[in-house]
């Protein structure tokens, strides 16, 4: 229809790359739990009780005094986390990503834009999720989990991510978006897989259209060599080789993320 009302326009890129985790969300926590499967219940109910009996537990949401120093410390576990499988973390990934939250923490946790659920056990934070709110929708993006040796059968991250949830549809929340990626945990906890729709628009004439070409060339170079290729599978294996972290993503990938 663009096309058809502005002359000298097509349509380059018309396809579904990726998929986007959403989940619709009850009015009440009891129906949410009600709608996991009867083993996952469980399971949280066990590790729940798990975790209590051996630490005192409490759950905090973070504020604009101790915001940046909890957003750090989920920051490292997530790290941490990822290396220990052998990846890298979002904030070592993404160059400047960590400071541009930081700038984000005194704007908008005070106007609950922002927030950054956490777990204590016995004075330790020991997992937290960091996310966006706007109305009714929170966008989660972050999870982190320390990585210690007595929490690992404990189930903790299962139990913070359902925790969380049902904080969230205390508070009036009433939609998930739980980012790009097909993940087995997403699907045991409700969401539905959505795919992401690409539209991309270029001219069509003179040098435009030759631009438009090289630029969408460029691009698929980019996802294949550098990015699937290098970074998802050489790359990684070659910073555990030489004990190095993996360099972050480049700024021409980057600019090309569409």
């Amino acid at each position: 229809m663009v096309c058809d009302a502005i002359k000298g326009w097509r349509v380059a890129r018309n396809d579904t790359p990726r998929v986007h985790a959403v989940s619709f969300l009850p009015d009440c926590p009891e129906k949410y739990l009600a709608s996991l499967s009867s083993r996952l219940r469980k399971n949280y109910r066990q590790s729940s009780k798990r975790m209590k009996d051996k630490m005192a537990i409490r759950d905090h949401v973070a504020n604009v005094t101790d915001g940046p120093e909890t957003f750090v410390h989920i920051a490292q576990m997530q790290a941490e986390r990822m290396q220990h499988y052998g990846g890298d973390g979002t904030f070592e990934a993404w160059p400047g990503l960590k400071n541009f939250y930081l700038d984000l923490i005194p704007e908008l946790v005070p106007r609950s834009m922002m927030l950054l659920i956490v777990k204590y056990g016995e004075g330790e934070l020991i997992c937290g999720q960091i996310g966006f709110r706007i109305g009714p929708r929170f966008y989660w993006h972050i999870t982190g989990r320390s990585m210690r040796d007595d929490l690992k059968t404990l189930g903790v991250g299962s139990v913070a991510i359902i925790d969380c949830t049902k904080m969230l549809i205390e508070s009036g929340v009433q939609v998930i978006e739980d980012g790009s990626g097909d993940h087995s945990y997403k699907d045991r906890l409700g969401s539905e897989m959505q795919g992401i729709r690409r539209l991309i628009f270029v001219r069509d004439a003179g040098a435009s259209a030759i631009r438009s070409k090289i630029l969408l060339l460029w691009m698929r170079v980019l996802q294949l060599v550098y990015y699937k290729i290098w970074y998802l599978e050489m790359a990684p294996r070659i910073s555990r080789l030489i004990g190095r972290r993996q360099r972050p993503l480049l700024s021409a990938w980057i600019a090309t993320r569409l």
